[in-house]
């Protein structure tokens, strides 16, 4: 075990590869992270873990612990940045129980992560440098991808998610959820196995796929079902369903609004999705099987 101290100026420090606590002090500090299991305390002042030199991805989660994998597990207090391996597939997972108040603003973007409705504190933000994937909490959270190509889960909650450009997987979960792929060729899936949610799904550019069940069976066979707001089978949209597209029956008329007619797709008499805008649907073309 090693112990390293810093002074209450702006340090540089770089952890030992074995198990180590640190203990930056005050001052803005700059602490290379290593493999091993290390307690890493930045104290007062802007304080920045590097993880640049490690070959594996990690994930930050929701307890202020970086999981490296193989490489080892860090237990973080008092740091305000953190920047993960380059080229790696690393995670924000704020994963939380079911009732837990905490949800979060992430935008990979702007490298920005705000924890939001933590008891006693209400909310922290931190900066966070080559993430890729974001899982969210179980409220409702706010999840901006970026130019990579993102895996981006709301959990639970009503959340919003927007993948921007690059070929993103966009998972709403459980809630009535907003997905807007963007730029590039997008899934777009908003079921969370819940009655009543209604999501809406907002391809963007490029060929999308809008996910209306799986190799199981059909989603939205409750109450609810999902708004997909932008089909054009021109750029190579698609509808993927449970099974043979013989099984699914349309209806035209208008429902998201009075003045258009709207394809509304029922497996059985359960109504599944509402294609908006458009009677443009053909079942045989625009539906391919999970």
């Amino acid at each position: 075990m090693t112990v390293i101290f810093g002074s209450d100026f702006g340090d540089t420090i770089f952890v030992s590869p074995d198990n180590s606590n640190v203990y930056a002090g005050a001052g803005d500090d700059y602490i290379f992270g290593s493999t091993g299991f290390d307690t890493i305390d930045g104290g007062a002042g802007f304080d920045v873990v590097d993880y640049s030199s490690l070959n594996t991805p990690i994930s930050l989660e929701a307890t202020g612990v970086v999981n490296k994998g193989l490489a080892g597990t860090d237990q973080m207090s008092s740091i305000e940045a953190i920047v993960a391996p380059a080229d790696q597939f690393n995670l924000i997972d704020a994963s939380t129980p079911l009732n837990s108040p905490v949800s979060v603003v992430v935008d990979l973007a702007l490298n920005s992560l705000t924890i939001n409705g933590i008891p006693g504190v209400d909310s922290l933000s931190r900066t966070v440098v080559n993430f890729t994937d974001v899982i969210g909490t179980s409220q409702a959270d706010v999840i901006f991808g970026d130019g990579q190509d993102n895996i981006l889960a709301g959990a639970g909650g009503d959340d919003f998610i927007f993948g921007d450009s690059g070929n993103d997987l966009l998972f709403g979960g459980s809630g009535s959820d907003t997905l807007i792929g963007g730029l590039g060729n997008d899934l777009l899936s908003g079921y969370g196995f819940t009655s009543d949610e209604v999501d809406i799904l907002v391809g963007g550019e490029g060929s999308d796929l809008f996910v209306l069940g799986d190799a199981l069976g059909s989603y939205y066979l409750e109450s609810g079902y999902a708004i997909i707001d932008d089909f054009n089978p021109f750029e190579g949209d698609l509808i993927q369903v449970f099974g043979s597209a013989s099984n699914y029956s349309l209806s035209f008329q208008p429902f998201t609004s009075t003045n258009t007619l709207d394809t509304l797709i029922f497996a059985g008499s359960d109504l599944i999705g509402v294609v908006a805008g458009t009677t443009n649907v053909v079942p045989a073309l625009d539906f391919v099987a999970a």
